[in-house]
């Protein structure tokens, strides 16, 4: 077992956010396919003006078009099942059912960390669960 640091990369992301989620609008108001839309982008000043008015309307389902892949280490059990608990993005979490966590990393709260017999107590427990 050992303690971790937080570590965030981010892995992807999309390359034109403002013309996908033109396209991705424009689809839902327009008999035209978002292929042929994604070709005639027209005025960039005019795309953006459109964008703010859909954004300002509340349609906010064109959002999800727009991806950033990010690897998330160093984080407690804790945070990541809040993390997945919401509708914000999608996930693949590892497993403690099928990934061996024999030599877990852990997260030490600052209040314990800070006690030193706290902290003794809560990596023997630690030791002890594992």
């Amino acid at each position: 077992m050992r303690a971790t640091e937080l570590h965030v990369e981010l892995l992807e992301f999309c390359q034109d956010a403002e013309r996908l989620l033109y396209a991705a609008y424009k689809q839902c108001y327009s008999p035209r396919f978002a292929a042929e839309i994604w070709k005639e982008m027209g005025d960039e000043g005019r795309r953006r003006a459109f964008l703010r008015e859909m954004l300002a309307s509340g349609h906010t389902s064109p959002l999800e078009h727009v991806k950033f892949t990010f690897a998330i280490e160093g984080v407690s059990r804790a945070l990541s099942h809040q993390l997945v608990r919401y509708r914000i993005a999608s996930y693949s979490q590892q497993s403690q059912r099928y990934v061996n966590m024999e030599d877990f990393r852990y997260i030490i709260p600052p209040s314990i960390e800070e006690d030193e017999e706290l902290r003794g107590e809560f990596e023997r427990v630690l030791e002890e669960i594992r």
